[in-house]
């Protein structure tokens, strides 16, 4: 009788050391989630930040050429 206590104790105690240790994994796991969606966040920003300054940079481009062919259409007619 004396064995089964001694197992259902050390299996208990077994029991409470999983639970410890399941909690600090969801630990590590939650905090290693937050720290990459936060660096991935950081480089969505980023990236955003690039495409924006790229779209105005088309923009520009786009109304330079613009200006550039209505100049060429321009000379076209005064040389004709």
């Amino acid at each position: 009788m004396v064995d089964v206590e001694r197992s259902n104790a050390a299996a208990a105690a077994l029991d409470k050391k999983q639970i410890n240790f399941d909690k600090v994994c969801n630990a590590v796991l939650q905090f290693t989630r937050r720290s990459e969606f936060l660096k991935l966040k950081e480089a969505f920003a980023k990236s955003e930040t690039r495409r924006n300054e790229l779209e105005e940079k088309m923009v520009s481009i786009l109304q330079e050429k613009n200006d550039l062919q209505l100049h060429v259409q321009a000379d076209a007619q005064i040389q004709l």
